[in-house]
């Protein structure tokens, strides 16, 4: 069984490939054609990096139950990033990028409802329900784009995701979708608090199988966060052969590992 330093040492040995490549995939939002899609496969790249580098770091210290927060959370980010990639594949347009960046007025909407909540609470007013609040920093929402919004939003909701991908792999295949589906629904009780939390920490209670579970599932993450770089240049060599020397590279020195 490999240790954290071993899966750091695969992590180092691939990432310096991404970054020798990289440079080319910075110019991704500069494709007039795909520009939010590459603008939002590169925000990913950037994200997922940051929380696997969290989670070899918490590994290292056996904090499993902060170990699961962020595991659970790359999970999330993993579908949604594979769901634009595939999407871009099927439908060779920007759309997949752009509907994910029009999901930012819900969140604004979901601040201002949280303000009103609180201002209910202690009995003070807001000067401007959530709506109008809205309103100012995007003019142009009226009810029937806000309606429009919300039922992107379900698109990028957990249980549409993995359909959705599902349906775009093949209902019948093995995919990576496997290894995900359970993982995702375990973990969901260390992200939200609940009950079924306390039987998973009873279960890896013994330092032996803690440390097992740590270091599968850092592998596991290194192996994933790596395949959604693969995914980046798959969409760069998708659009431009002369990218596939790139793909060719990350993806020899992925095998070398996985």
């Amino acid at each position: 069984m490999d240790s954290i330093e071993k899966i750091r040492d695969k992590d180092d040995s691939i990432f310096r490939v991404v970054e020798e490549i990289m440079p080319a995939a910075y110019g991704l939002p500069e494709i007039e054609r795909y520009k939010s899609t590459g603008t939002v496969m590169l925000s990913f790249f950037t994200r997922l990096g940051f929380l696997k580098t969290g989670i070899l770091d918490v590994a290292e210290t056996g904090n499993i139950y902060s170990f699961n927060v962020l595991f659970r959370s790359f999970l999330e980010h993993v579908l949604k990033v594979n769901y634009i990639f595939m999407r871009w594949v099927v439908e060779q347009n920007d759309i997949p990028g752009q509907e994910y960046l029009s999901l930012k007025p819900l969140e604004d909407l979901e601040y201002f409802k949280a303000w009103k909540w609180i201002a209910d609470k202690s009995k003070d007013n807001m000067e401007k329900f959530p709506k109008e609040l809205l309103k100012g920093l995007y003019p142009s929402l009226d009810k029937q784009k806000l309606k429009a919004l919300e039922e992107i939003q379900a698109k990028f909701r957990y249980r549409q995701l993995i359909q959705a991908i599902n349906a775009m792999l093949g209902e019948s295949d093995i995919n990576f979708l496997h290894k995900i589906v359970p993982n995702y629904s375990q973990l969901s009780s260390f992200m939200h608090g609940g009950p079924k939390a306390d039987d998973f920490m009873q279960e890896y209670i013994s330092e032996k199988n803690r440390e097992k579970y740590l270091i599968e599932t850092s592998d596991l993450t290194v192996m994933m966060f790596y395949s959604s770089v693969r995914w980046l240049f798959l969409m760069l060599a998708g659009i431009d052969n002369q990218y596939n020397s790139h793909l060719a590279k990350i993806h020899e020195e992925i095998k070398k590992y996985y």
